[in-house]
């Protein structure tokens, strides 16, 4: 004789199948008629990511002569974007002010001196070293000044990096760059200060006529950096001075 349990058990089993194979058909016709929220990737809005929107990067290269002391080595202006920084640890914090010293973004950054390692046991864990280098990487603009980086835990600064200078130089040999247009237009300013004024004028032609090694040779006034400190260098600090921008 059969148990109640026996008869109900089958009756399960195909409800159960009937039940997965509607479940399957209707999740299918949801994704194919694009009923629900998401389902056409062409209609949904582009995800905002933290990623900066320049197509290009400054990379600072510092050596560091111990955990707290620091200098750029080398420099240079990247075709690479800098990298995403969502889920940096809080270890360094990096400061990019523009000419003016105005903030313009701050954000956290690994320490260069950090280094992880397994142990013995298979545990991932992390030594900072006395010394070594490490490198830097934000985001180019034209307007970018100091770059401030502090070491968050001992609430020290560790180095700043003239970031505009890093632009400058770039620029000075890459004229076609776009993103140079308002750099060059603003050469000239001779005492780094973030504008031109006649004091920038007055060290360029004290600097005329000079070329490295002369008494009166100043690199800062070399405007256009062909080596050599003449009128046409003036020429270019008097232009950036009569332009409202520049100063």
């Amino acid at each position: 004789m059969k148990t109640a349990l026996s008869v109900i058990s089958p009756r399960l089993g195909v409800l159960a199948a009937v039940l997965a194979v509607a479940l399957v058909a209707t999740t299918y016709a949801a994704v194919g008629q694009g009923t629900g929220p998401g389902d056409d990737p062409a209609t949904e809005p582009i995800p905002t990511l933290d990623v900066p929107e320049s197509a290009q990067s400054i990379v600072a290269t510092v050596q560091f002569d111990s955990p707290t002391s620091a200098q750029v080595v080398r420099s240079s202006v990247s075709n690479w974007p800098a990298p995403a920084r969502t889920g940096n640890p809080p270890f360094i914090q990096v400061d990019l002010f523009d000419v003016d010293g105005n903030l313009i973004e701050t954000f956290n950054e690994w320490h260069p001196l950090m280094v992880e390692y397994f142990g013995d046991d298979g545990l991932e864990g992390s030594v900072m070293e006395e010394t070594g280098e490490g490198r830097f990487v934000f985001p180019f603009a034209p307007n970018i000044g100091n770059v401030v980086i502090t070491d968050i835990e001992l609430g020290q600064e560790l180095i700043q990096i003239d970031a505009q200078q890093i632009v400058v130089d770039y620029c000075r040999e890459n004229e076609g760059d776009p993103g140079c247009a308002s750099v060059i237009a603003c050469a000239g300013d001779v005492n780094g200060d973030g504008v031109v004024t006649a004091s920038d004028i007055v060290a360029t032609a004290r600097a005329i006529p000079s070329v490295e090694g002369d008494q009166r040779w100043n690199p800062d006034a070399d405007a256009n950096g062909d080596g050599v400190v003449n009128v046409e260098d003036l020429r270019i600090v008097i232009a950036s001075f009569l332009d409202p921008a520049c100063r």
